[in-house]
């Protein structure tokens, strides 16, 4: 007697629904997070893919903020993509400081040597000192490519 399939349990997942499972979108840890993820949601995210443009044809991704934009580029978010196939985690706390730091420059005096030192409120550099604005990264979202793109004086100190 043959078996009706129409009518055996069916115990393999569909097609369907296989799809959807590895379509479902990660859940968000603001504790462990691409800075991409961060931009999205803490709102530094000007234009979405579904609103997209074409540049030489090719399709562009989402348009970030400025202070967005500026943090890949002082802290290596972006030499991180290209050089290593682990994304760059940080914490969003990481992520909002490194927004912070590319919104105001640091004032440094500098003395003939090259030394620096920070500048406390409305304090002049000494008469054998110059006066020098650096954008300063945050040490908590430097990607370990940030040497390809900050200059040594602004590397974070070993300890």
């Amino acid at each position: 007697m043959a078996k009706d399939d129409r009518t055996a349990p069916d115990t393999a997942p569909s097609k369907d629904s296989a799809s959807t499972e590895a379509e479902q979108p990660k859940r968000y840890d603001p504790k462990a997070a691409t800075p991409e993820e961060h931009a999205r949601a803490t709102g530094q995210v000007e234009r979405e893919e579904r609103e997209p443009i074409t540049i030489n044809g090719e399709r562009s991704g989402p348009a970030y903020t400025w202070q967005h934009a500026a943090a890949a580029a002082l802290h290596g978010w972006n030499h991180h993509k290209l050089h290593d196939a682990e994304p760059l985690l940080i914490t969003q706390d990481a992520y909002k400081a490194a927004l912070k730091a590319v919104e105001a420059p640091v004032a440094h005096a500098v003395n003939r040597k090259g030394d620096r030192r920070v500048l406390a409120g409305s304090e002049k550099p000494g008469a054998e000192e110059s006066l020098s604005h650096d954008y300063v990264p945050h040490a908590g979202a430097l990607s370990k490519h940030f040497a390809k793109v900050l200059p040594k004086h602004l590397a974070p100190k070993e300890q």
